[in-house]
């Protein structure tokens, strides 16, 4: 009875020893930044955000369009001349919002019923938000 209670302990052994870790290797990327958020706005002759220079990562545009017509941001990247971000049309007096992750480099916010501009400077990225309490 003594052997058979043995060989048992050695067969639960066996299957709890192939059941930790069995070669599987996994990878622990770092999280992204912390997002940040920038606020915009636009009225009949100028568009202002800020802040205006900022590390590099993901950010959320919070803009408010306080012009007399309905406005469109549109955020584009100054090396390619490609957009990386829409707010699509916001109407006089409402807000709008548009989430991106931005690279190195300049870009220019571009209201769609005026010529004006705002300029933003992206720098190298920032750090990541590994070990920052109350993230998602």
């Amino acid at each position: 009875m003594k052997r058979g209670g043995l060989s048992l302990f050695a067969v639960v052994c066996a299957v709890l020893l192939a059941g930790c870790g069995g070669g599987a290797h996994f990878t622990n990327f770092h999280r992204p930044p912390t997002p940040i958020n920038l606020t915009a706005s636009v009225n009949d002759r100028a568009v202002s955000v800020s802040p205006a220079n900022f590390g590099a990562g993901p950010v959320t545009l919070y803009a408010s369009n306080i012009a007399g017509q309905t406005e469109t941001l549109t955020i584009v990247r100054l090396s390619t001349e490609k957009a990386v971000g829409t707010t699509g049309p916001i109407n006089p007096g409402t807000p709008a919002t548009v989430s991106m992750d931005l690279a190195p480099g300049q870009y220019t916010i571009v209201a769609s019923g005026t010529t004006a501009s705002a300029e933003l400077y992206v720098g190298k990225s920032r750090p990541s938000a590994d070990n920052t309490l109350l993230q998602p």
